[in-house]
């Protein structure tokens, strides 16, 4: 099978990257990652062309229909920032703009979304409320059996469902930026499935370690609250309050900056992992890619997900349609932006040893 390499000249210091086959070559083109100015050198030859002049790669640019200008997102207007730069208001404004102004699209694809997510959940919720039921009946050891086996059931189904179905959601929202509307994008991650999966439960890892170190200030606190208030009658209980309180403090604080560091800084590898634009490099690369491209970042993410979560939350409140009309959309299209902005506008193509 023919391959190329492709030459990053994006940081100033040509480097090759590759080799890719000729289909990840296509996925390139399509991004916008790879122009026919662009320098390639197919395995075995020891001279760097340009793009158009190779044949085979050429042939590429002409499949390519040409996008509609009015298809793309620009950045705010009046913004001082280029097309590839980042920052908080940069990113909600832009999300903004896409959603008033391709407000069908994003309630269509929020609106499989969250199907997708109810659906996920039922099997559980059945079998809790069944062994509710049967525990009310004067049958608790089947009712713990019911919840027990719903729990089991959503666990696997979240897994093996909901992390692809997580990378494909970004990569989805990402596109939607591109004039690219296709629901089929959400299912982009079981296209790649394995590199999803294996993505998905990496940070699902990353983030099940994040929360155990974030319940480490409240056992702290609340032994000493324990041992502090063990003398004085009646004192226990209220050590134990401020303990408890103090460590919910503590925890609060250094989940924020677990966040703000780490997790922010890979939330989007999934999505690169099955991004024909970074030619789907490998599980690890992936979050090789995202961390560096997030070094310094990781705050001002956190921060614009907090307020696409509060817009979502307080959806809620606005007859209950207000969630999928107005909070899951902004909420994918702030994530969208996020992640064009962040990751997918700095992309040139992916350097060997990245």
């Amino acid at each position: 099978m023919e391959s190329w390499y492709v030459l990053d000249e994006s940081t100033g210091i040509p480097r090759p990257s590759g080799p890719f086959t000729l289909e990840q070559l296509q996925g390139m083109v399509s991004a916008g990652s790879l122009v026919p100015e662009s320098r390639v050198a197919a395995v075995g030859s020891n001279d760097w062309i340009p793009a158009s002049r190779d044949a085979v790669v050429a042939a590429l640019f002409r499949t390519v229909p040409p996008r509609s200008p009015e298809l793309v997102m620009p950045l705010p207007a009046g913004s001082a920032f280029g097309p590839s730069a980042y920052n908080f208001s940069n990113a909600l404004a832009m999300g903004w703009a896409s959603f008033k102004s391709r407000w069908g699209a994003w309630v269509l694809l929020g609106l499989v979304w969250f199907g997708i997510t109810v659906a996920l959940a039922l099997p559980q919720n059945i079998l809790s409320f069944l062994g509710e039921a049967a525990s009310e009946n004067g049958n608790p050891q089947g009712g713990a059996a019911m919840a027990l086996g719903g729990a089991c059931i959503g666990l696997v189904l979240q897994v093996f469902i909901g992390l692809p179905l997580f990378a494909g959601t970004i990569f989805a929202a990402g596109r939607m930026y591109d004039g690219d509307t296709q629901l089929s994008n959400l299912f982009a991650g079981f296209r790649q499935y394995g590199q999803s999966l294996a993505s998905g439960l990496l940070l699902m890892v990353v983030s099940i370690a994040c929360a155990l170190v974030c319940y480490i200030p409240v056992l702290v606190f609340v032994l000493l609250g324990i041992a502090i208030g063990g003398g004085p009658a009646g004192g226990t209980g209220a050590a134990m309050v401020l303990g408890a309180s103090l460590g919910v403090a503590a925890a609060l604080a250094i989940f924020i900056v677990l966040a703000g560091t780490v997790l922010m800084r890979i939330i989007c590898a999934p999505a690169i992992a099955i991004d024909p634009a970074f030619g789907r490099p490998g599980v690890l690369e992936a979050f090789r890619i995202s961390w560096r491209q997030t070094a310094g970042l990781g705050f001002s993410m956190l921060g614009l997900m907090i307020v696409a979560g509060l817009i979502l939350v307080a959806s809620i409140f606005l007859l209950c349609v207000g969630y999928i009309l107005v909070g899951v959309p902004v909420w994918l299209a702030v994530f969208g932006a996020m992640y064009l902005l962040v990751h997918r506008h700095r992309m040139t193509a992916r350097p060997a040893g990245f």
